[in-house]
């Protein structure tokens, strides 16, 4: 009896294993694949070359990338060209997790001004000061 409980439990163990090692390589490439766009959109964002950046931004968001970096160059890159509706949007959604960050804040009020929702930038001008 306790032979037949030591080969189920090495069992368990080795179907445990073969799942894990079965799953690791797909792991491993979404999330490598994330890292990938990632750094290539931040390679973009540093040289300037915004609108080549926003995509991979995008891309590398949609594939799980969390990083307040992604969302963050993503609306800078947005702003540098003038496609202030879209920054708006990345600004609202970074901020509705990262409430506290002023730095993104004063950017969506910054756009928001160049948009001109004027009443919409005031208030987060205020939420800046801390009004």
């Amino acid at each position: 009896m306790n032979n037949k409980k030591a080969m189920k439990q090495n069992f368990m163990y080795f179907s445990l294993i073969i799942f894990v090692a079965a799953t690791m390589p797909i792991i491993y490439h979404k999330t490598q694949h994330k890292w990938i766009l990632f750094k290539g959109a931040e390679k973009k964002f540093m040289a300037k070359e915004f609108n080549e950046a926003i995509p991979l931004y995008n891309e590398s968001i949609e594939a799980g990338m969390q990083s307040p970096d992604a969302f963050l160059h993503l609306g800078s890159s947005y702003e540098a060209t003038h496609q202030f509706p879209d920054a708006i949007k990345v600004y609202r959604a970074y901020l509705d997790i990262h409430l506290e960050d002023k730095k993104a804040r004063l950017s969506l009020a910054r756009v928001l001004t160049w948009n001109g929702e004027y009443k919409e930038a005031e208030t987060e001008y205020q939420k800046t000061l801390g009004e």
